[in-house]
């Protein structure tokens, strides 16, 4: 979610123009592609993701104004997520070929849990700033309740909670071709 929201923002930074943003960032598009490509083979799936967008000006800018914007997104994503930040953080390919594992990975790779427990333990305060007694109270009726429901499940009473399954990117043949014909 962080790594395409990053992704849309720096778009918009460099002006690249939306018709090219969502092809980019939309659902199933190639910025979902690479995150499902082998880490050997990134830089060759990132040069056909440049190859597939269209050359010519869309809408109001022009052929180099296009030409520019993407240039500056390119050196940016290779500067930031090729480079910054280690492919491994935010490629899920080593996971895809793992049966049942990638289910149970891929789920967690969320902070959901997180936020919803920070927004429970807020809820529970009654200013934003408690003394340190109320926050350990608030703390210890918190955790009371996440091992009570931890218990409930060993027990059978209750089940645990239902993922739903991760969706993973279908590559496109083309690339799919490329990738395994080059070395």
């Amino acid at each position: 979610f962080h790594f395409k929201q990053a992704i849309f923002k720096n778009l918009k930074t460099y002006g690249v123009p939306f018709a090219y943003m969502n092809l980019l960032v939309k659902k199933d598009g190639f910025v979902d592609m690479l995150t499902c490509v082998p880490l050997d083979k990134l830089h060759i799936a990132v040069g056909w993701v440049k190859d597939q967008l269209p050359p010519r000006a869309l809408g109001d800018a022009s052929k180099a104004d296009v030409e520019s914007s993407m240039l500056r997104f390119w050196k940016y994503f290779e500067r930031t997520w090729m480079g910054t930040y280690n492919p491994e953080y935010w490629n899920v390919e080593r996971f895809l070929n793992v049966p049942d594992q990638a289910q149970s990975v891929l789920f967690t790779r969320t902070n959901n849990g997180l936020e919803r427990f920070n927004r429970e333990m807020n809820q529970s305060f009654s200013s934003p700033h408690p003394n340190m007694i109320s926050f350990v109270t608030v703390i210890k009726k918190i955790c009371g309740t996440y091992v009570e429901d931890l218990a409930t499940v060993a027990q059978g009473r209750k089940r645990p909670q239902e993922h739903r399954p991760a969706h993973f990117t279908v590559m496109p043949d083309a690339l799919d071709k490329k990738l395994k014909t080059t070395a």
